[in-house]
């Protein structure tokens, strides 16, 4: 089914799902008034979806969680469930994020990746940066793992790596972050007071 073995494992580790997402939301997402929907690609059980709700004081329309595990039984509204492999299935994924109902121009579209997701599945996040509405950015939480565990990889200071710094063709900017620097946020304006990754 295209699918390994950890990654039946890793979706079921709710605590690594969305590694340090408040402390990289309060990095790169500062402003929780802003109207703000929000998908997420690897989602693991409902009560981490509420938590990114509730970091926004005005989350608006539903939300989408992706998974490739059937999680539909723990998630609740406003948050509706799509069992969909983010790899294999990123053409029907693609189709979701463009669907106005869901997402509407007027709100920011934030697409979170979770940290198992960005650890298996490094490389299809060019896909998605090239694939998303003019109103979405993204932010890739930190993979699980060692480094080597991320591919492709772009050397960075102290050996850091930012897995799609340099990799991305991203009309905006791209950061880099979070608790041990190795979550990466791929902006459409400029956020004051942080510094965008060399080549974005």
């Amino acid at each position: 089914m295209g699918r390994a073995l950890e990654d039946f494992f890793l979706g079921r580790v709710s605590s690594y799902r969305l590694l340090d997402v408040e402390q990289c939301l309060a990095e790169f997402c500062p402003d929780r008034t802003a109207p703000t929907t929000i998908a997420l690609l690897g989602c693991g059980p409902a009560s981490e979806l509420e938590a990114l709700w509730q970091y926004f004081h005005q989350p608006i329309g539903i939300g989408l969680a992706v998974d490739a595990c059937d999680w539909s039984s723990h998630v609740k509204p406003p948050t509706t469930f799509k069992q969909l492999d983010p790899r294999s299935d990123k053409e029907e994924v693609f189709a979701l994020l463009r669907d106005e109902t869901t997402f509407p121009a007027d709100a920011r579209v934030l697409v979170v990746v979770s940290c198992a997701v960005a650890a298996h599945y490094g490389g299809l996040l060019q896909d998605y940066a090239g694939e998303l509405p003019p109103h979405a950015e993204l932010l890739v939480l930190e993979p699980l793992g060692g480094l080597g565990t991320v591919s492709p990889a772009v050397p960075g200071e102290c050996g850091r790596v930012c897995p799609w710094e340099g990799y991305v063709d991203w009309q905006g900017f791209v950061y880099r972050g979070g608790p041990r620097r190795r979550a990466c946020f791929f902006s459409r304006q400029e956020i004051p007071g942080r510094e965008a990754v060399a080549g974005s």
